[in-house]
């Protein structure tokens, strides 16, 4: 029982570095608390210095309750030092092929969902201040469903 006590420590140690080495680690964050809708949209966005080349990865911390069948899509805008626009992403945060932190409920037509998306990896085109505008829309209206959060989350 003794040797078991640290074997588990060591364990779980190396299972949250394990985490950073695999899906890199976060440097910044921009909070998103409202879904879009027609009467009211807000673009939140983050500034971010990267080097030619540098590559980052983009992805979508997101809590949700809904009934019947939600779509999400993060629209996501680049400009580069305040002159060049890069073209819009879209992504919708359920369907990524990697998720970390996943939690998912469904009784009947009641969903809860969580979790970490990867939305995509982003490589820097030239040196220069990379400005990333965000807004989520939803295929249902705002007081349809609970969206706690649906931040847009940035690795190294």
């Amino acid at each position: 029982m003794r040797f078991l006590f640290p074997c588990i420590i060591v364990l779980c140690f190396l299972a949250i570095c394990s985490c950073s080495v695999f899906f890199g680690d976060e440097f910044e964050r921009i909070p998103i608390d409202n879904v879009c809708s027609r009467e009211n949209c807000s673009v939140e966005s983050a500034l971010i210095d990267l080097e030619k080349d540098e590559e980052i990865s983009l992805w979508s911390d997101y809590d949700v309750e809904y009934e019947g069948n939600l779509q999400l899509e993060y629209q996501i805008v680049v400009v580069i030092d305040e002159k060049d626009t890069l073209d819009m992403m879209a992504f919708d945060p359920f369907y990524t092929n990697v998720t970390i932190n996943s939690r998912s409920i469904q009784m009947n037509n009641h969903y809860e969902e969580s979790a970490e998306a990867k939305l995509c990896d982003f490589t820097a085109r030239k040196t220069g201040s990379y400005e990333f505008n965000v807004v989520v829309f939803a295929n249902q209206k705002p007081g349809e469903f609970i969206f706690t959060k649906g931040d847009l989350v940035f690795r190294k």
